[in-house]
């Protein structure tokens, strides 16, 4: 039998092809290039199969300053079950050496996801540590808005910044 699979650009609305079956959890995409909060490249996967979205974004660094630093630009998503959708985010940021708090928060409709995300101390002797995340949300029906942020406070006056490495974020979301 042959499975069909669409991927649209990030800026495209929603409107998933139907499937003839289902296919795995794990899906194909494809990379296309948009801009993110940093002024760097990343590139934006999406993939739809019938029941299922994927929206899978990779970036590069930049230098991070105290409070919000969004990492994608914010990401528009269809809910079409009346029943409402369950959505799932993955976000990591890898980070250079710092003694400040942070924390990678995905926000739905500008509420923070579950659970909601604590400040972490990084004392990091060595470069190449990372902050994560796993969070969740249901939502109603209609379109919604995802994003990413990495926050940052100082632990003290003479704290010192980290420097965004890199970062991941797959959001996935199932109808009900």
């Amino acid at each position: 039998m042959r499975q069909s699979l669409r991927i649209r650009n990030a800026r495209t609305p929603c409107a998933c092809w139907p499937m003839k079956s289902v296919l795995p959890k794990a899906l194909v995409g494809l990379l296309l290039t948009a801009s993110n909060a940093f002024a760097e490249t990343h590139t934006t996967t999406r993939a739809d199969v019938t029941g299922i979205s994927v929206i899978s974004m990779t970036g590069a660094g930049g230098h991070l300053r105290r409070g919000n630093n969004p990492l994608d630009d914010p990401t528009p998503f269809t809910c079409n079950s009346g029943a409402g959708c369950l959505v799932t985010i993955q976000a990591m940021a890898g980070l250079g050496l710092s003694d400040s708090f942070v924390r990678i928060c995905s926000t739905i409709d500008g509420v923070d996801a579950l659970p909601n995300c604590p400040y972490e101390l990084r004392e990091l002797p060595v470069p190449g540590t990372a902050a994560a995340s796993l969070q969740s949300a249901t939502v109603s029906s209609g379109t919604h808005m995802l994003q990413t942020i990495l926050r940052v406070k100082k632990h003290s006056k003479d704290s010192v910044l980290p420097k965004l490495r890199g970062w991941q974020i797959v959001y996935t979301i199932y109808e009900r």
